[in-house]
């Protein structure tokens, strides 16, 4: 109990310094702009028509390849000052030990991810208001511009009849939220068990491959490809739910991710252990 609450003393410390960085702030700010650039059509669209939109839009986000690679690029951007090493670090390992200060780092990825996955489920919420309607259904709105083509003049994103004849509106963002948050720990996990190794080069190059990658593997199409690049199970449409399709299963989805943040975690453990303690200036 006294570990758990150690590192996460150290995990509330990593985020209040959140407050003194500035890219934190641009983090924020680009993800406001992408998500408005998203919603907005939709909600001009509501207007126009006079119907509220219902705010199930997070599920469609990742629709479109190019989005997908920016909301792939906010995760390097949150995670490329890892292994979160500062002027204080040397002094925190000292205190509580480096078990528990690799632990809090650890529970900081877990709870930065989580706050980054909610705050792009809440911005997507806001920027469908005043025009917004909460009912249990998809809404007309959505039903309408995943069935046509009322939406080509709006440039709007991709919104898949295929996720909601398969998904009801509450199981589509739960698991689009759950996948969004694991993929952003394993990018997470990358970036920081490379870091550690390569003074911050390794993971951040890494992670932009894994940002390009999934326009890569829609351009090419391959089946075998959705496999093997987690960053592409964003989107949930490529993910299979009747198991008639070329697509991994969300179950493997969920389990691949699980399986391989565990490892990471465990790999960096072990080279912590090996690790000389480094002031790095903050990004």
């Amino acid at each position: 109990m006294n570990n758990i609450r150690t590192s996460s003393i150290l995990c509330g410390m990593n985020i209040k310094r959140w407050a003194s960085n500035p890219r934190y702030y641009v983090l924020l700010l680009l993800i406001g702009m992408l998500v408005h650039y998203v919603s907005s059509p939709i909600l001009r669209f509501s207007i126009m028509v006079g119907v509220r939109v219902t705010p199930w839009i997070f599920p469609f986000i990742s629709t479109a390849p190019y989005i997908n690679v920016m909301l792939i690029l906010g995760m390097v951007l949150l995670f490329c000052d890892a292994p979160f090493m500062n002027d204080s670090t040397p002094y925190e390992c000292i205190r509580s030990g480096r078990k528990k200060w690799l632990y809090g780092q650890y529970i900081y990825i877990l709870t930065a991810s989580l706050l980054f996955t909610l705050a792009i489920m809440a911005c997507s919420i806001l920027c469908l208001l005043p025009n917004i309607s909460f009912e249990p259904g998809w809404g007309r709105v959505f039903s309408t511009l995943a069935q046509t083509n009322a939406g080509a003049q709006y440039s709007l994103i991709p919104i898949l009849y295929g996720i909601q004849q398969t998904y009801s509106p509450l199981q589509a963002m739960l698991l689009s939220g759950l996948l969004f948050w694991l993929v952003t720990i394993f990018m997470g996990m990358l970036i920081f068990t490379l870091n550690l190794v390569t003074q911050r080069i390794g993971g951040t190059i890494v992670g932009f491959v894994f940002a390009f990658c999934p326009y890569f593997a829609y351009e090419v199409g391959g089946g075998w490809i959705f496999y093997l690049v987690p960053t592409t199970w964003i989107n949930i449409q490529m993910l299979d739910a009747s198991g008639n399709s070329r697509y991994p299963s969300v179950t493997y989805a969920i389990v691949f991710l699980v399986v391989v943040i565990f490892l990471l975690m465990c790999i960096a453990s072990k080279i912590m252990k090996k690790q000389e303690v480094e002031v790095l200036s903050s990004i």
